[in-house]
């Protein structure tokens, strides 16, 4: 049945490779990044600190917090495109 065919998290097989695929895309793609690169992504998307906040952490305005995300952003986009 269909029903038996969905895994744990709702989706279904071919779904799940490809989730798992995107997921170890992205992994490699965030390895590659700069320190910098890093530290300000996961200050800001997995803490969940705001551009004040993560600019105290890393001693920079929230401007400078916000373009360094901008453009930590654009290359673990290049990365990932790269990889595909």
């Amino acid at each position: 049945m269909l029903d038996e065919d969905m895994t744990a998290t709702g989706r279904g097989p071919l779904e799940e490779v490809l989730a798992n695929e995107e997921e170890e895309s992205l992994r490699a793609a965030f390895i590659r990044l700069s320190d910098d690169d890093r530290e300000v992504l996961e200050l800001r998307v997995v803490g969940e600190l705001d551009a004040r906040q993560a600019g105290h952490v890393l001693g920079k305005r929230p401007g400078a917090v916000r373009m360094a995300q901008s453009r930590a952003l654009e290359r673990l986009r290049e990365f990932m495109e790269k990889d595909t």
